[in-house]
């Protein structure tokens, strides 16, 4: 469809000589080298409200953020490396950091996560450990997440490859 409406554009303009479809196919072929990444909303953001007691749901998701990130940084998913790694400015910025970021609220009954991360990296593997379609909304357990919507901008990565946990009562 981009192809056709690309070359009839060009034969528009170049008063239907017909180079303008092999022009068409050739910026076509270009376009992705030009532009490598053409996908501007890249983060997907999910929010979580869990019950304390649902101790399966809360270890499954932390243990698919903490393997995905020290996965990505390199470090020992087990060891205390990943609780004390500090991002570079160089990692802040890199905007294809497979990281997921986020923070926990947690006021003595539920935890409330909210989790950030590549659309099509890290985000899969929280998706692949609570899968929507496994249980539906109920009062212990809530998940908020449209895979159809996307962010342009990390807005938690200065928290770091852990989630920060804030504690309210």
């Amino acid at each position: 469809a981009d192809a056709s409406r690309l070359e009839e554009l060009l034969r528009q303009e170049t008063g239907g000589h017909e180079a303008a479809s092999s022009l068409a196919a050739e910026l076509l072929e270009a376009a992705p080298a030009l532009n490598p990444d053409r996908r501007y909303e890249r983060y997907g953001r999910m929010l979580v409200t869990v019950r304390d007691d649902e101790t399966a749901t809360i270890k499954a998701l932390l243990g698919a953020v903490q393997r995905r990130n020290a996965e990505t940084l390199g470090v020992d998913a087990d060891g205390s490396a990943l609780l004390n790694y500090q991002l570079s400015e160089e990692q802040l910025s890199d905007p294809h950091l497979d990281l997921i970021t986020g923070f926990v609220l947690m006021d003595g009954r539920s935890r409330m996560m909210l989790l950030e991360g590549l659309r099509t990296g890290g985000f899969q593997d929280l998706m692949e450990a609570v899968p929507r379609d496994s249980r539906p909304n109920s009062e212990s357990f809530r998940m908020l997440r449209n895979p159809e919507l996307g962010f342009g901008q990390r807005l938690y990565g200065c928290f770091g490859p852990r989630l920060r946990q804030i504690k309210i009562r």
